[in-house]
């Protein structure tokens, strides 16, 4: 049988599963407090806690391999695809100008389908996003391009 609903721990509510975090080892893979729970025990500790709670996210930005460990994490989930994969498309060359400068890669990724094309700049990311990833449109810009020349 597959539960559609949960009781949470901290307000005693039995609410969807949906308003509950995921976790790998809760009940229905999900985490025992409702996420307003959740985010309310949080919210309180960082209040008793602040210079606790400054340097555990100081600590975060200071390491710059388990930075980029939990990055390549959340980009890996994102999109689908293995983390060593993220970490090589962030590594690569931008797929359209070739830069090889220090910043990351973009993971561009058609927002239809959702299916991951490759790696870009940022410059090249920002400028196929304000052309709304339409091939016609970037024609017609080249077509622009081309009669100003």
């Amino acid at each position: 049988m597959v539960a559609i609903a949960k009781s949470c721990t901290g307000c005693g509510e039995v609410k969807s599963l949906d308003l509950f975090a995921n976790s790998r080892t809760g009940k229905y893979g999900k985490t025992s407090k409702c996420k307003e729970c959740k985010n309310a025990v949080s919210r309180e500790w960082r209040a008793r806690n602040p210079e606790r709670a400054r340097g555990y996210h100081r600590r975060w930005a200071q390491d710059p391999v388990r930075y980029a460990r939990r990055q390549a994490a959340w980009a890996a989930t994102k999109y689908g695809i293995p983390a060593t994969l993220v970490v090589k498309m962030w590594e690569a060359p931008c797929q359209i100008c070739g830069s090889v400068d220090d910043e990351k890669r973009c993971i561009d990724h058609c927002h239809v389908t959702g299916k991951v094309r490759g790696s870009l700049c940022r410059k090249c990311n920002s400028g196929l996003g304000q052309f709304k990833d339409n091939p016609a449109l970037l024609n017609e810009a080249v077509a622009y391009l081309e009669v100003g020349m």
